[in-house]
């Protein structure tokens, strides 16, 4: 006897309505992504989130054509650094936006960024005024091993995990307070990130951000 889905579900458009993908550039990304939505702090009772690992910047647009072609997410998200001066990756990821929606309505929508990566945001749960300013993990390691006790990282799987497993809904509240204020528009500035938009999307109640996301694009789910 077959089991058939209740006739609210067996509608596309509701199946797919609160489906978020998040393309991450890489595993460090997916992992802090997944540890976020993990503390509970984000609506996963409105929200499914969903992440894709694409191992490098210049996968991510492929990745997104995929996703918004296949229709099973309401709104489709890309998380990833700025990338160094002149911004090669992330220019690459702008301009191929562009071709497909035209302007920079693509990027202004569903790109999250950090300047000059993740890492220091991640480093916003223990420290305000962090001195990230370089994607070189070398360079970056002695800061990341005082704040968080993870020695000579190279962002290997098991470092990453570490570091994720320190994650708090208390650190969470810190990391948000020292990202308030920095620039949210201007991706050149180090320490720039529009992070915090998208955290209060998730932690909202309000789906209608994705509907807007949607018109803005042109895009609607059939």
């Amino acid at each position: 006897m077959s089991r058939k889905l209740p006739k609210k579900l067996q509608d596309p458009r509701e199946r797919t309505k609160n489906n978020i993908m998040i393309i991450c550039e890489g595993q460090e990304y997916e992992e802090y992504i997944k540890a976020l939505k993990n503390l509970g702090v984000w609506k996963t009772d409105i929200y499914n989130f969903y992440t894709s690992n694409a191992e490098t910047a210049y996968n991510i647009v492929n990745l997104y054509d995929q996703y918004m072609k296949d229709k099973k997410y309401a709104v489709v998200l890309i998380f990833c650094d700025t990338d160094r001066v002149p911004y090669d990756a992330f220019m690459s990821i702008k301009s191929r936006l562009r071709k497909i929606y035209g302007g920079n309505s693509g990027f202004n929508h569903v790109v999250i960024y950090a300047n000059p990566c993740t890492m220091r945001v991640v480093l916003a749960h223990s420290e305000k005024k962090n001195k990230i300013r370089t994607q070189n993990k070398f360079r970056n390691s002695s800061l990341i091993a005082k704040l968080t006790g993870v020695k000579n990282y190279k962002a290997h799987k098991k470092q990453i995990i570490d570091i994720c497993k320190k994650i708090t809904c208390d650190n969470y509240t810190t990391m948000k307070e020292n990202i308030t204020y920095t620039e949210t528009k201007n991706y050149e500035i180090i320490g720039s990130t529009n992070f915090e938009l998208f955290l209060e999307r998730f932690e909202s109640e309000d789906t209608s951000w994705i509907d807007d996301i949607n018109n803005a694009l042109g895009y609607h789910l059939r």
